[in-house]
C-alpha cells in the first residue's frame, strides 16, 4: 500500500496496522481490548448511502439495491465516521481515491466510494 499511497501527513508508525470491514460492535471491542493507547488502524468501507443501515431494516428490494451481495449485513453511510467516534476512536477521513486517475483506480482496485478512516485510540486511554 505504501508504494501506491503516501500517507506522510498522518504521522503513522508502521505498527498496529489493520484493514477491516467489521461491525461497529467489533470496533468498540477492538478499541477496548486490542488496540493499545496511541495505537491506530485504517478502516475502509464503501459509503453507499446517507445513514448506515442493517439488512433487517430493509425490504428485499432495498437490500438488493443497497447491499448488492447476499452475505452483506449492513450498508455503511456518511455517518460512518461518527459511528467510529462513538466506538471511542479519534477519526480522520482521508479521501485518497481522488489522487488517482480512472486508469490507476482500475489498475489498483481503488473504489472511489471508499475513503480511508484512520482511527486512533487516544494515548491516555488504558485497555
Amino acid at each position: 500500500l505504501r508504494q501506491i499511497i503516501e500517507l506522510p501527513r498522518l504521522a503513522l508508525k508502521p505498527r498496529g496496522l489493520c484493514f477491516t470491514d467489521f461491525s461497529i460492535r467489533f470496533f468498540r471491542s477492538w478499541n477496548a481490548r486490542v488496540m493499545k493507547p496511541g495505537g491506530w488502524g485504517i478502516i475502509q468501507v464503501p459509503i453507499l448511502i446517507k445513514k448506515t443501515v442493517q439488512r433487517h431494516e430493509l425490504s428485499e428490494a432495498e437490500a438488493e439495491r443497497i447491499l448488492k451481495f447476499d452475505d452483506h449485513v449492513r450498508g455503511y453511510g456518511k455517518d460512518f465516521p461518527e459511528l467510529l467516534a462513538k466506538a471511542g476512536f479519534q477519526v480522520e477521513v482521508v479521501e485518497y481515491a481522488g489522487a488517482f486517475n480512472e486508469d490507476e483506480r482500475k489498475r489498483y482496485g481503488i473504489d472511489a466510494r471508499e475513503d480511508l478512516h484512520v482511527c486512533r485510540k487516544p494515548a491516555g486511554e488504558q485497555n
